[in-house]
């Protein structure tokens, strides 16, 4: 595409450990006691020439330029947004040790096409530790948003993975086998408006986690909120169905799929003559359990008392990617419901599976400006990306997408140029509660189209502090 490159981090300065007096100082995150320093910053259009801005700063103070220039005074870095008429808005952490240079980028080029920043942020979810002492569930919903608000709404278009179903369902609701369940309070529906979220994606392995019941509830949640999502349903062709609208007259198409769909997850269940290990795990005791049988399929009849591994070997040996599917899948789930399988098929729902004619699909015939593609998959805590994810990933650029963005890993990945598209490679956690040192350093995508044509991409470096994403400076910053 002729794409001018630009992977760049905005200023940044030392990590802050310790709370400010005012949450909403999100880029104070200090480390000891820092001087008062006074700084400038100097604004500039892509020619070099001065601009006029505003800088609006996230404890709500507001500082003009003169001549370009913007003068603070700084106990620690601070993090906001700069604006200009005929301008693209513009997400800024500010350094106290040196004086910055910021390159603010025109909303119209100088062919007069149009410019559109779009923002990526990776998994997210509001519950578990999030919930833990919350007494106002809106509270709540606001406080998680309020250190990274203006930074990812300052875009024409943002979306996030929501990597969690959204309700108030009872635990005994959970998909039977499911270690790990998520589900969000309703309430995150205000974090999200809160943070600018403009579309969520669905093609993930926890909008399953409450079997076809958590599917509608997340839905219906969202829907009530006007809230956008891609990537999951009850049916399988409605799943897999992008979505398309316009940004700024840029006409969008998004899809979402998810490559692991928990068949892995069953390959590796003991059969018949394995070893015997009850008792080791009472959360996996259920795969060694002896279960009595009647299971009928075209091909061959599994009857007697069997374990679940040899109930999903007849299930592979009779499937055949056809309606049928469905009736056998129902047969083995009804002597072990906890058969994995987060996608929409076998006459189930969840999310919307991988598959190279899947993708095919959903780019052709499309009309789109841009065609993106999210990627939920690879393997958790390594930020080099998988075999399968890279397969995925190129093939989904060889079809006609103009952008992919993958997450899953819950750190962040690198970026790539392949063959006229842009990859990310994995958007880490953005409002997750996992409590690994690597999920902390975090950061989202912030993307500029000349049209079509990429002009610019970026991180903006993000450090979740008690789970909350806040804006990352200095070594912090990085890190990520």
């Amino acid at each position: 595409h002729g794409v001018k490159r630009r992977i760049t981090q905005l200023v940044v300065a030392t990590l802050l450990l310790a709370a400010c007096a005012d949450a909403r100082l999100a880029g104070s995150i200090v480390e000891g006691t820092l001087p008062t320093t006074g700084i400038t910053v100097s604004v500039v259009d892509e020619g070099g020439q001065t601009v006029d801005a505003h800088l609006t700063l996230m404890d709500g103070s507001n500082h003009d330029s003169t001549d370009g220039l913007i003068q603070l005074t700084l106990d620690g870095p601070v993090a906001g947004v700069l604006t200009a008429q005929g301008m693209l808005d513009h997400p800024v952490i500010i350094d106290h040790n040196r004086d910055g240079e910021v390159t603010m980028l025109s909303r119209v080029g100088a062919d007069g096409a149009v410019r559109r920043s779009l923002h990526f942020a990776g998994d997210t979810m509001l519950a578990r530790r999030y919930l833990d002492g919350a007494e106002d569930a809106q509270a709540l919903a606001e406080s998680v948003a309020e250190g990274i608000d203006d930074l990812f709404a300052a875009a024409d278009h943002s979306t996030l993975n929501l990597e969690s179903v959204v309700g108030s369902l009872p635990e005994e609701l959970t998909s039977p086998g499911k270690r790990w369940a998520i589900q969000s309070i309703p309430e995150i529906v205000t974090m999200l408006d809160r943070l600018g979220v403009d579309l969520v994606t669905l093609g993930n392995n926890h909008i399953g986690d409450f079997d076809d019941v958590g599917v509608t509830t997340t839905q219906g949640h969202l829907e009530a909120a006007g809230m956008p999502w891609v990537g999951a349903a009850i049916e399988e062709r409605d799943a897999i169905r992008p979505v398309e609208y316009a940004v700024e007259g840029l006409d969008l198409l998004t899809a979402s799929f998810l490559l692991p769909g928990g068949d892995s997850n069953n390959d590796h269940l003991p059969l018949s003559g394995d070893d015997y290990l009850i008792g080791q795990d009472e959360r996996l005791d259920w795969q060694y359990e002896f279960r009595q049988a009647d299971l009928r399929g075209p091909t061959s009849d599994l009857t007697g008392a069997v374990r679940a591994g040899d109930a999903w070997v007849w299930f592979e040996e009779n499937a055949s990617d056809t309606e049928r599917d469905g009736l056998l899948w129902e047969q083995a789930e009804a002597v072990f419901p906890e058969l994995q399988d987060f996608g929409a098929r076998r006459a189930h729902g969840g999310a919307a599976l991988y598959a190279e004619e899947h993708v095919t699909a959903a780019l052709d015939g499309s009309e789109a400006d841009l065609a993106i593609v999210q990627l939920h998959g690879g393997f958790q805590y390594q930020m080099a990306p998988s075999r399968s994810v890279v397969e995925a990933a190129r093939h989904a650029v060889d079809s006609g997408a103009d952008l992919v963005v993958a997450h899953h890993p819950h750190v962040l990945g690198g970026f790539e140029y392949y063959n006229g598209g842009m990859i990310i490679w994995s958007l880490g956690n953005f409002v997750f509660d996992q409590e690994l040192f690597v999920t902390y350093r975090s950061g989202f995508a912030r993307l500029v189209y000349e049209d079509d044509q990429l002009l610019d991409a970026s991180i903006i470096p993000v450090y979740l502090l008690d789970y909350r994403p806040m804006p990352a400076a200095g070594s912090a910053a990085l890190e990520t």
